[in-house]
């Protein structure tokens, strides 16, 4: 009967190619987060949100919304809150 002293190992390939996987990964991770050109602004807006210089042109009167009969026939839904003492009227002393 023979000893066998030392088995003849196997090459795992497939911890080899998850290995290399994940060692690939972090350096595509790390040169997008930190080595890649930053978009501009302008690439990252759309085109119909690019026009507000339009809307910095527009005057706003408040004079026009607070003559108007619908605004002026608004009234509160809620009424005046009411205040009372809570607590007592220094908290520092003893019961």
């Amino acid at each position: 009967m023979a000893i066998v002293l030392e088995e003849k190992q196997k090459f795992n390939w497939k911890a080899l190619i998850i290995f290399i996987s994940i060692i690939v990964f972090l350096f595509a991770a790390a040169y997008f987060l930190f080595f890649s050109p930053v978009p501009a602004i302008e690439v990252i807006i759309p085109l119909n949100i690019k026009s507000t210089t339009e809307l910095s042109t527009v005057e706003f009167k408040p004079g026009d919304l607070t003559g108007d009969k619908i605004y002026q026939s608004l009234r509160p839904a809620v009424g005046p809150a009411v205040i009372t003492q809570v607590g007592r009227a220094n908290p520092f002393i003893k019961f």
